[in-house]
């Protein structure tokens, strides 16, 4: 008998909740930039209704609202639908909906939305065949889903140095040793279409972030890491103190004086529901 996989810690709320705030002051811009790409590829109409699953503080969400009818955000997260909210009333926007719920097990009625997004979400479910049934269920005849997944960081030197300091300094982390989910083209080809979405197309897509110097670049990544912050709760602050020390030592050394710019590489897959 195989042992099932073990459930990521990234598959419950609890850490999302921790990580809200500094998601929204460190990665805003760089979330916006691929939702605004995502929202392109649906093509929505002033009358379209649109699904937004693990929708965070709602990078996606807010922007849907300005081209669409009605838009519901649905996360597990109680903190960033919170966020999202705060946001929504900031901007006057009165056509978004939250729902703190399972992206997995949607409460939503068949055929209600005509357009349906997960951005950088069903990734991170435990079940991702699930989560993408639940969106073609969903979704009327003839409505896009788009999802979006990374490419793999050991393509991004960048962001591969803090995980390689942690390896060495601490070789059982699991850092390295897994596939980024969904991080190849064919590999979203294949579960979409095994859920039964059509006219299936993945587009590579990029953003370049620019931190002012080596030093910003390491705290801004300290702060919005959920992986980060979860191994800091765990070993303690004071063992956290000299991992991040040596990882900022050895930023500074590899990446040199100066700006820093990382190009975050992402995927997105669009399909149809027949």
């Amino acid at each position: 008998m195989t042992e099932a996989p073990q459930k990521s810690p990234l598959a419950s709320p609890e850490p999302w909740d921790l990580v809200c705030d500094a998601y929204v002051a460190e990665l805003w811009e760089m979330f916006s930039a691929f939702a605004q790409k995502a929202l392109d590829l649906a093509a929505l109409e002033t009358h379209s209704e649109v699904l937004d699953v693990a929708a965070g503080p709602g990078p996606l969400a807010l922007d849907a609202a300005r081209r669409a009818r009605r838009v519901v955000a649905v996360d597990f997260s109680a903190g960033m639908l919170e966020e999202l909210t705060r946001r929504a009333r900031a901007a006057t926007l009165d056509n978004v909906e939250t729902l703190q719920a399972d992206g997995q097990a949607l409460p939503l009625p068949d055929a209600s939305f005509d357009a349906a997004f997960s951005m950088f979400g069903v990734i991170f479910f435990p079940d991702r065949a699930r989560g993408f049934r639940e969106l073609l269920r969903v979704l009327r005849p003839g409505g896009r889903a788009v999802v979006s997944s990374w490419r793999p960081f050991e393509n991004v030197p960048e962001l591969r140095l803090p995980f390689r300091v942690l390896v060495e300094k601490m070789p059982e982390l699991p850092f390295g040793r897994t596939k980024a989910p969904l991080g190849e083209p064919e590999e979203i080809v294949a579960e979409m279409q095994q859920a039964g979405f059509t006219a299936i197309e993945v587009h590579p897509v990029s953003h370049v972030a620019v931190a002012p110097s080596p030093e910003a670049f390491w705290a801004s990544m300290e702060r919005s890491t959920v992986h980060f912050l979860l191994l800091k709760r765990r070993i303690g602050e004071e063992r956290w103190k000299e991992l991040s020390e040596a990882i900022l030592a050895r930023v500074v050394q590899e990446l040199g004086p100066g700006e820093v710019h990382v190009e975050y590489k992402a995927l997105l897959g669009t399909g149809l529901r027949p």
